[in-house]
């Protein structure tokens, strides 16, 4: 039977086994349509006619190639399933964006469901729920659509589909679509996201600086805190974290900083610095130290550096040690070099390396005479046989029998095996590896010792 011998009627029930199978074959429905298939054709149980429409079928089985095939054959899009939706409400439902390109051009946009949705109040309600964000690749796919659908007439009818496009749109950093909002709303006045910040904020938060040079020019507050206490530059140090486009939030930082109070705190008592430092990433809270008091303390009453100390994290302590106030009191009553050599008050602490860096890292911001005191503190701590002499102002003999004891007390650590270590000449007591870091912190005592007399 060749393609002209073919009747229409045959060429439909083809169409509607492909869609019967579940698994419609592209070239077969293309071949169909071509031999004059009904492309308004519906399927019911058993592959015959029914309730449902081929289109509406491809609609929901999101194959985009079906559904432009069954479009340029003239497929009715406004044809409703028994639910009352339409395919390019489906669409919507879905975020399946490329569908919704395909159908709008044909699609009757202003129509509602019966819920009283319009195509984009659809679309936006769908960009707000989690499960349905991951079918799309991203909220730019989302603005896009928007953008696209936004020449089309009045499609966004109320104040709170508005206020939703314009989360998407500074979620994705898309100005066109910010702009279209801001023409018929007051961005100044829009609050988005939960907690309800402003749109400022909210694009801050998402690194998106193309709508925060937007808002900015359209008069939007730098200095407006949303429900959660922050300004837009307490989001732009919360986004410090993002690797990925730090480089756009840096710039975010970069220009909301000389506009804002940097030294602000949150609802729960955080600066932008101690947000940043929170995160984690490096690069964000070495930014942030730059426009940020790194001496406020915080609501547990520490500074970022006390912080750091307690975490025993030696990377940030060396950095804030240099720009902080070592002698700033803590939420223990301890300064930040006590704070730093009371965390070798146990042996565990003492057997890791990153405890004797954070303590080095302290020392090394002190003065000679601060750094002396502080290393005889430390050789009080971890050797018993100092102690006494420390108290007794002996300096230069507790340095002596500092240097001779060090491996001993680790050995005594390890075990009673070990303690024959105890009657070694000093020349071979020094710090082995393992010792490194006490040593270090002891180094600076030994240069000083001769000149400080307590």
């Amino acid at each position: 039977m060749t393609d002209n011998a073919i009747s229409r009627e045959n060429a439909t029930k083809i169409l509607r086994d492909e869609f019967a199978s579940g698994r419609p074959s592209v070239a077969q429905v293309r071949w169909a349509l071509s031999a004059g298939a009904n492309c308004n054709a519906t399927i019911g149980p058993r592959g015959k006619e029914g309730e449902i429409s081929v289109l509406a079928l491809a609609t929901g089985m999101e194959k985009v190639e079906l559904v432009e095939a069954l479009v340029e054959a003239g497929a009715d899009c406004a044809a409703e399933t028994v639910d009352g939706h339409t395919p390019m409400m489906m669409a919507a439902s879905r975020l399946w964006v490329a569908g919704m390109k395909v159908l709008a051009p044909k699609s009757d946009l202003g129509k509602k469901n019966p819920q009283g949705q319009s195509i984009s109040g659809i679309t936006l309600c769908g960009s707000a729920a989690p499960q349905r964000r991951r079918a799309v690749e991203s909220n730019h796919e989302i603005a896009e659509a928007l953008v696209c659908l936004s020449d089309r007439s009045a499609l966004f009818l109320n104040e709170r589909d508005l206020a939703q496009a314009a989360h998407v749109a500074v979620s994705a950093n898309s100005v066109e679509l910010l702009d279209f909002c801001a023409q018929r709303t007051d961005a100044a006045k829009t609050r988005v996201g939960a907690p309800p910040r402003p749109l400022l904020a909210e694009a801050a938060l998402h690194g998106s600086m193309d709508c925060v040079k937007k808002l900015l020019a359209l008069g939007c507050d730098p200095e407006e805190k949303g429900m959660d206490g922050r300004t837009a530059f307490m989001c732009a140090a919360v986004a410090a974290h993002e690797v990925e486009w730090w480089d756009q939030v840096k710039e975010c930082i970069e220009t909301l900083g000389p506009l804002s109070d940097t030294n602000a705190v949150d609802a729960a008592g955080e600066t932008a610095l101690m947000i940043g430092f929170s995160n984690g990433h490096e690069a964000g809270w070495r930014e942030l130290a730059k426009w940020s008091d790194p001496n406020v303390k915080g609501p547990d009453g520490d500074t970022v550096l006390l912080q750091a100390i307690s975490r025993g994290q030696p990377e940030v302590v060396d950095f804030l040690a240099s720009i902080s106030d070592l002698s700033i009191v803590g939420k223990e009553g301890k300064n930040a070099v006590d704070l730093a050599i009371g965390t070798l008050a146990s042996i565990e602490a003492r057997s890791t390396p990153r405890r004797w860096q954070v303590v080095q890292s302290v020392i090394s911001n002190l003065s000679p005479k601060e750094a002396v005191a502080a290393s005889l503190k430390v050789a009080g701590m971890v050797m018993p046989k100092v102690a006494p002499l420390i108290e007794a102002r002996e300096l230069e003999l507790a340095m002596a029998v500092a240097a001779v004891s060090i491996a001993p007390l680790r050995a005594e650590e390890r075990g009673p095996a070990a303690l024959r270590m105890e009657s070694c000449e000093p020349e071979n007591q020094m710090p082995s590896t393992q010792d490194a870091g006490a040593g270090r912190a002891l180094s600076g005592s030994r240069q000083g010792s001769q000149k400080l007399r307590l």
